[in-house]
């Protein structure tokens, strides 16, 4: 199963895999930083990131003070959730 989290405004999202891919197509330097914070940066194109979630990018997110309700928070502000297999 993956996830999509997609934005109304500003035509971004951010796509989570099941096996912890994740690409996100945004222009938003907060985004950017965001999953820089919480995701291990494999490759940075124009407007769209991918990475991936690690154990220890997990482990330093913490470290940094990003807790999961600043996860939560962060996931809820692009709005929209879509599920598909």
């Amino acid at each position: 199963m993956n996830f999509i989290f997609e934005s109304q405004q500003n035509n971004k999202f951010l796509l989570i895999e099941t096996n912890f891919k994740v690409f996100a197509y945004t222009n938003s330097q907060f985004d950017f930083a965001m999953i820089e914070f919480l995701f291990e940066i494999e490759y940075v194109f124009p407007n769209f990131i991918v990475a991936h979630i690690t154990r220890k990018s997990i482990r330093n997110a913490l470290k940094r003070g990003i807790n999961s309700s600043k996860v939560i928070n962060f996931l809820e502000f692009l709005k929209k959730i879509i599920f598909f297999n």
